[in-house]
C-alpha cells in the first residue's frame, strides 16, 4: 500500500495509511511485550484490548471526517476484510471509492464479488498503478456530486468522537511505542476515552 499511496501523493493528493500514520504498529509492539506469560502477559492482554479499540475509532474517525476518496487494494484472491470494512464504510458516508486490482485471480469464476465491485462506479477496478491518479481525479469531479448522507448512527458518533481525540493526541505528541515514553499516559487516554464515549466496549 506504501507504494500505491506514493503514486497518490505524487499526484498531490494526501494520503492516510493506518499502519503508517495510525496506532496499528502500537497494537503489535503490545502483543509482543510479556511474550513469556504471567504478570506481564495480563498487562499486555489488558493494554492490547485498550489499544484495538483505539484502533477502531481512530480510524473510523479518519474515515468519516478527513476521507475525501478511498483507494480499495483487490489485489489476492480477495481483499482484506479490513480494507472491505474501511471501503464499505466509505461508500456509506458517500466517499468516491476506487478499486485497485491487478491480480486475475478472482472469486466467482474469474469475477470478483458484486457487493466490493459495486462500491465503485461502473463496477470496475482500475488495473494499473499509473491510472489511479486519473481514476482519483475522475471520482473527485464525477456527476453526480458525492455528498454523504446527513446524520451517523450513534455507535459511528461515538467511535468518531473517540477517534478524534485519539488523532489529536497523535498527532501533537505521538507516535508512541509499546513500554516507551508516554505509553502508560497514552493508554490511559485510550481507554479513558473509548469508555467516556462508549465507542468501544
Amino acid at each position: 500500500m506504501e507504494e500505491l499511496a506514493g503514486v497518490v501523493e505524487g499526484a498531490g493528493h494526501e494520503t492516510w495509511l493506518p499502519f503508517r500514520d495510525g496506532i496499528e504498529d502500537l497494537y503489535q509492539g503490545v502483543l509482543a511485550l510479556g511474550a513469556a506469560g504471567g504478570a506481564a502477559a495480563r498487562v499486555r492482554d489488558g493494554a492490547a484490548a485498550v489499544v484495538a479499540q483505539g484502533v477502531f475509532a481512530l480510524e473510523v474517525f479518519q474515515l468519516v471526517e478527513r476521507c475525501g476518496c478511498l483507494l480499495l487494494n483487490m489485489d489476492g484472491r480477495v481483499p482484506d476484510e479490513g480494507a472491505v470494512f474501511r471501503a464499505a464504510l466509505a461508500f456509506t458516508r458517500g466517499r468516491p471509492v476506487v478499486l485497485y486490482k491487478r491480480d486475475l485471480r478472482a472469486e466467482l469464476h474469474g469475477h470478483d464479488n458484486a457487493m466490493i465491485t459495486g462500491l465503485s462506479p461502473g463496477f470496475r477496478a482500475v488495473r494499473t498503478r499509473d491510472a489511479i491518479p486519473g481514476e482519483l481525479e475522475a471520482m473527485r469531479c464525477g456527476e453526480p456530486p458525492f455528498h454523504p448522507p446527513a446524520g451517523l448512527s450513534p455507535a459511528i458518533e461515538r467511535a468518531v468522537g473517540a477517534g478524534r481525540s485519539i488523532w489529536r493526541t497523535v498527532s501533537e505528541e505521538g507516535p508512541f511505542k509499546a513500554g516507551g515514553e508516554g505509553w502508560d499516559r497514552f493508554v490511559e487516554m485510550l481507554a479513558r476515552e473509548c469508555a467516556a464515549l462508549g465507542s468501544c466496549g
